[in-house]
């Protein structure tokens, strides 16, 4: 077995030496390989075991790496957008506490109920076709006392109960709820009242809210209900 691995040894050097020489003779160009078969030899101990592929044991043999398109970065988390980002965005906006304020446009069949049990309804709704309010009549104020001084002639144009809800309503649209339940009853068929205020705590005020307009339609109208006073009781 020595004597065959040696034999071996010597032809590997006389080829060697063989292929050196001729080289230098240029017998195969000057860019030449000289390939050795080291196979023919025999296993000498340092040839490859089957079905190694030339890669460092325990290592794995893998193609190129995928390079990705030029701005396009590896993606470590959801991006903007995804499931998970709708998700949460949803529990954050159901996390926002809804309005306190009472919702007031589906309820006009129960509000128009109550009206109509004021003792005033049948006079307020007499006037209303009077001035061909339409739909819009519980929608907006009965009277635009908040910007129009009316004089106390307008005003005498108006019925005794008139009167009385025009004043009024100057103190409805401030948001006061009146120790009249019929008033009440009545502003309460209207979108825009909204009463937050009793009438004490109203009345405690420093400085009522009103205008110099409203201030002047309150007293204009104050003169003119004294005045039928007056005159009812001299009549008596």
């Amino acid at each position: 077995m020595k004597d065959r691995k040696i034999r071996g040894i010597r032809n590997t050097v006389s080829c060697l030496a063989l292929s050196l020489l001729l080289s230098g003779c240029g017998m195969f160009g000057s860019e030449a390989e000289v390939k050795v078969d080291f196979g023919q030899f025999g296993n000498t101990g340092g040839s490859l075991a089957d079905g190694e592929t030339g890669e460092t044991p325990g290592t794995e043999t893998t193609g190129p790496k995928e390079e990705k398109p030029d701005g396009e970065a590896e993606e470590s988390g959801p991006r903007d957008g995804t499931a998970e980002d709708t998700r949460q965005a949803e529990e954050n906006e159901s996390s926002v506490p809804e309005s306190t304020q009472p919702e007031r446009d589906g309820d006009f069949e129960k509000r128009m109920e109550e009206f109509h049990k004021s003792e005033f309804a049948a006079e307020l709704t007499s006037y209303l076709e009077s001035v061909n309010r339409g739909d819009e009549a519980f929608s907006e104020p009965i009277f635009d006392s908040q910007n129009k001084v009316y004089s106390k002639e307008e005003l005498e144009g108006l019925s005794d109960v008139m009167c009385k809800i025009f004043r009024n309503e100057i103190y409805a649209r401030h948001g006061m709820i009146f120790g009249d339940e019929d008033l009440n009853q009545l502003y309460g068929a209207f979108d825009w009242y909204e009463g937050t205020i009793s009438l004490r705590d109203f009345e405690a005020q420093a400085e009522l809210p009103f205008n110099a307009t409203e201030n002047k339609n309150i007293s204009n109208v104050v003169a003119v209900e004294k005045a039928r006073k007056e005159k009812n009781g001299a009549a008596q």
